[in-house]
């Protein structure tokens, strides 16, 4: 090989990337902590970012409904903006208010009813216990049998205490802290969010200026068609999503009407917004619907199981993955490897972002294929 500056920096580039490879292997509870606080000090922008990202679907089909009826009167085209963004805040808040105004005060209801049952089963016990004698007997016996060292947890009581009194008041002052600051991030997130969103194309212009200034016309083509595309992908998904989750919810509602369910609305909405989450997410909603169908009768809650369990069958094999597959441009296989891989390796968050980006790679590797095949000149009958 020639000595010459290209070759040598050729050489010291490799032996730089060696040597910070070495360096990352043998220090990675270094570069843990200093990603923990990089990610941190980030978090109300990425924490804007996604807001934005998922505003900006509803935002823009809301925005073409308001271009149409400002269409007659010009003056208020250069709101069309901010009325959409106003829209798209207050259907996201709603929503939320909705769910949490329907779901607290029948979560609080099933909790005193099962509270109430508890104390009818323990106060029907001891009548049991009343009634026969023998068994009151062996009872008594059992308890007395349990060897507690009552001195010794006393003691530990009075240690734990005397030792822990100095330290409430700094814990209470650092969870206050700790709630302030995740409120305070949370805002700047928000606020991130209307920025990003008023001003998306101007950012999206800055960002291709960027590219292009520092990239080769080829790379920053490439760049610009893999950011685009991921674009699209995460769009889509989140779009067939939620799609998924209101046909799924309004399965539940038709079909827990027709056999007379209690709770039917709220029931049917919970599991519509768990549904969101891929694949799984209905069983979380399915747990609180027997939670409250129990309040009412057991048996009910049985057939619910059943038909929980069927709905979630054909949901699964027929459903989401032809609206979610399709809308992300993935075949039904992929998406069942992306959700299980997703949520092996980051849990729910894994589940929501591998199915996308399990699509752009599909997409770009069938580009690839199909550019190499017409290369080749090879045509697969």
């Amino acid at each position: 090989m020639e000595l010459n500056r290209r070759n040598i920096e050729k050489i010291l580039g490799i032996i730089t990337f060696s040597a910070l490879i070495f360096y990352s292997v043998n220090h990675l509870s270094v570069l843990r902590g200093i990603a923990a606080k990089i990610l941190s000090l980030l978090f109300p922008f990425i924490l804007g970012f996604a807001i934005a990202f998922v505003l900006n679907t509803p935002m823009m089909m809301i925005e073409k409904r308001v271009s149409l009826v400002t269409s007659r009167l010009p003056w208020l085209k250069r709101f069309n903006r901010i009325v959409s963004l106003v829209l798209s805040y207050i259907f996201l808040f709603g929503m939320i208010w909705l769910v949490l105004f329907l779901l607290i005060p029948d979560l609080v209801h099933t909790f005193e009813v099962l509270v109430i049952n508890s104390q009818n089963f323990f106060t029907e016990f001891i009548e049991h216990l009343n009634m026969d004698p023998l068994k009151a007997s062996e009872w008594i016996a059992w308890i007395d049998a349990i060897q507690i060292d009552w001195q010794g947890l006393i003691n530990d009581l009075r240690s734990m205490l005397s030792m822990g009194a100095s330290t409430v008041i700094t814990s209470t002052i650092g969870v206050a802290m700790s709630i302030v600051s995740g409120l305070i991030e949370v805002f700047l997130g928000f606020v991130f969010s209307i920025y990003l969103l008023l001003q998306k194309e101007k950012l999206c212009y800055q960002c291709k200026q960027v590219a292009y200034a520092y990239l080769s016309q080829k790379h920053a083509n490439m760049l610009v068609d893999i950011v685009e595309l991921s674009n699209k992908a995460f769009s889509n998904f989140l779009s067939g999503q939620c799609v998924e989750a209101l046909i799924l919810g309004t399965m539940f509602f038709v079909t827990m009407s027709i056999f007379k369910f209690p709770y039917v609305l709220i029931i049917s909405v919970f599991i519509s917004f768990t549904a969101l989450i891929p694949v799984f997410g209905a069983f979380i909603g399915c747990i609180v619907g027997i939670l409250l169908i129990c309040t009412v009768s057991i048996s009910q809650a049985f057939w619910f199981i059943v038909l929980f369990l069927v709905l979630q069958q054909i949901e699964e094999n027929f459903i989401y993955p032809r609206v979610v597959g399709n809308s992300v441009g993935l075949p039904s296989i992929w998406v069942l490897v992306a959700v299980t891989l997703g949520g092996s390796m980051m849990g729910i968050l894994g589940m929501l972002i591998f199915i996308p980006i399990f699509s752009v790679l599909y997409t770009l590797f069938k580009r690839q294929v199909h550019q190499r095949l017409k290369q080749k000149k090879v045509v697969i009958k």
